[in-house]
C-alpha cells in the first residue's frame, strides 16, 4: 500500500514536471529562431540579398522583417549588393556600416509599414533596383546630413499606400530620378500633395512632406 500510495503521489508531479519542460523547449525553440526577430542583420559579405549566408543568422529578411545595415558591415565593398530576385521587406534601418549602401539594379523590392529609417544613418543609401510600397502607411525618415537616392528603377504605389517622407534638414535629403517618383518643390504636386510623375532632372527633397493616394 505504502509504494502504490507513493506512485499515485508522483505521478501528477512527474506530468507536472513533463509540461513544464515541454513548454521550457518550445519557448527555447521561437527565441532561437532567427526569422521570428523583426530586424536581420546584414553579414559582412558580399552575396546578393536573397541569399542565407549573406545575413546574420542565415535567415533572408521577409515581408515580417526589417533589414538591418550596421557597424556589422566593416568591409566598404560589401555595402553594395543586389536583390537577387524580387523580395518583400517590411522595412530598411540604415546605421552605421563602413560605407553607403547601394542597392544595385535589377528586380523588385516591396516595402512595408516600416519604410525607410534613417534617422539614426551614418551613410547614405541608394536604391536602384524597382521599388514598390505596400498597401499600409509607410515613412521614410531620413538623418540630416544623409541622402537617399531612389535611382534608375521603376517605383510603384499598391492601391491604399501612403507615403510620409521627413528630413531633417542641413545637406541631404531624398533624390529621385525614380520612374514615377517626383519630389520636387510643391509646385510639382497638386493640392492633395499627390506625385504627379518624374521630372527630366534629378531632384532634391530637403523639407518634409505627406504623400497620400487616393
Amino acid at each position: 500500500m505504502h509504494n502504490h500510495s507513493q506512485s499515485i503521489a508522483t505521478t501528477p508531479r512527474r506530468a507536472n514536471l513533463i509540461n513544464l519542460l515541454c513548454w521550457l523547449l518550445v519557448l527555447a525553440a521561437l527565441a532561437a529562431a532567427p526569422a521570428a526577430r523583426a530586424q536581420i542583420v546584414r553579414a559582412n559579405t558580399a552575396g546578393n540579398l536573397n541569399t542565407t549566408g549573406d545575413w546574420v543568422g542565415s535567415v533572408v529578411p521577409g515581408s515580417g522583417n526589417v533589414a538591418q545595415w550596421d557597424a556589422t558591415v566593416t568591409t566598404a565593398g560589401n555595402c553594395t549588393a543586389a536583390l537577387g530576385g524580387n523580395l518583400s521587406w517590411l522595412g530598411i534601418t540604415i546605421l552605421t556600416p563602413s560605407a553607403a549602401v547601394v542597392i544595385s539594379p535589377l528586380n523588385t523590392l516591396t516595402l512595408g509599414a516600416s519604410g525607410i529609417n534613417m534617422s539614426s544613418a551614418g551613410q547614405n543609401l541608394t536604391i536602384s533596383s524597382a521599388l514598390t510600397i505596400g498597401a499600409v502607411n509607410q515613412g521614410w525618415n531620413v538623418a540630416s546630413g544623409e541622402t537617399l537616392t531612389l535611382n534608375t528603377g521603376t517605383f510603384t504605389r499598391t492601391a491604399g499606400g501612403t507615403l510620409n517622407i521627413v528630413t531633417n534638414g542641413g545637406i541631404g535629403g531624398v533624390v529621385s530620378t525614380m520612374t514615377g517618383l517626383s519630389l520636387g518643390d510643391a509646385s510639382r504636386h497638386n493640392s492633395r500633395h499627390q506625385v504627379l510623375g518624374r521630372d527630366i532632372t534629378p531632384e532634391v527633397m530637403t523639407c518634409s512632406i505627406r504623400i497620400p493616394w487616393c
